[in-house]
């Protein structure tokens, strides 16, 4: 499915859009994907093929995952919600559209974490927490933060506690 989809998005422009930067073109286009995915996994769940239920569910959160990310680049997603970070960045930046993009990627890491907990599926969690990570890295490097050891202790710290913290939510729901 996936490998049709890039093959149809190929007739509206996919090449150009990859040339040219515009990931957020291609997310708009692919999120649909997601839908598709997972209304084969419900239809298979109720048709009773259950082996095939649990790779359709994760090729639809994969595909939304991807699509969100992708719509974060470049500030895209702030864009499209009329939104702007860069009244709090400073006078001189490297990239204007780096915070709105950090921040882009922040929100989906929380927004992962929020869907793990409502749904209770811990593969949201890991993938709220690899997007969390992603954003405190670009913002750590952008800042130039990794040559200062209190920052590399405050992170490491920071990304054990939300580690531990998971696994004893995962440990709690377990001995119920």
């Amino acid at each position: 499915m996936l490998l049709l989809a890039l093959a149809l998005l190929g007739d509206f422009g996919l090449r150009g859009w990859i040339d040219d930067g515009r990931f957020d073109r291609l997310a708009l286009h692919l999120w649909p994907l997601a839908i598709v995915y997972a209304a084969f996994g419900a239809l298979a769940e109720r048709t009773g093929r259950l082996w095939f239920v649990r790779s359709l569910y994760v090729a639809a959160v994969l595909v939304l995952v991807v699509a969100l990310d992708l719509l974060a680049l470049d500030g895209r997603t702030f864009h499209y919600l009329a939104l702007s970070m860069q009244p709090f960045e400073p006078a001189r930046v490297s990239d204007p559209t780096l915070l709105d993009t950090l921040a882009a990627l922040s929100l989906n890491g929380i927004a992962f974490y929020a869907a793990a907990s409502l749904l209770d599926r811990k593969s949201f969690y890991y993938a709220g927490l690899l997007n969390t990570g992603i954003g405190l890295w670009l913002i750590a490097d952008h800042r130039q933060w990794f040559d200062k050891p209190r920052w590399a202790m405050v992170l490491i710290a920071c990304g054990l506690t939300a580690l531990v913290a998971g696994f004893a939510l995962d440990a709690r729901k377990r001995s119920r």
